[in-house]
C-alpha cells in the first residue's frame, strides 16, 4: 500500500487518470463481498495510502454499507 502512495504521489500529476483508476480498482475490491476479508484489509490500507482526501471520499460514504454487509443479520443467526 505504501509502494502504491508512493507512485501515485510520483505520476499521478503526470498520468490525470492514474489515481481515479486505481481508487476506483481500491473501491471494487473493499466492495465486493465475493473477496476474502485480506483484500478488504488491503483495499482499505490502500486507500489510506492515498491520502485524507481518499479516505473521505472513498471510504467514509461506504463505510455504513461496508460495515452492514459484515454484520450478519438476525434471520442468518437463527
Amino acid at each position: 500500500a505504501s509502494i502504491l502512495g508512493d507512485i501515485c504521489k510520483k505520476y499521478g500529476m503526470v498520468y490525470a487518470t492514474l489515481i481515479p483508476r486505481i481508487s476506483r480498482t481500491l473501491l471494487k475490491t473493499l466492495l465486493d463481498g465475493e473477496k476474502p476479508l485480506s483484500s478488504h484489509y488491503g483495499a482499505i490500507v490502500g486507500i489510506a495510502a492515498l491520502g485524507p482526501q481518499a479516505i473521505d471520499s472513498l471510504l467514509l460514504p461506504n463505510l455504513e454499507s461496508y460495515m452492514k454487509a459484515l454484520t450478519p443479520s438476525n434471520s442468518e443467526q437463527m
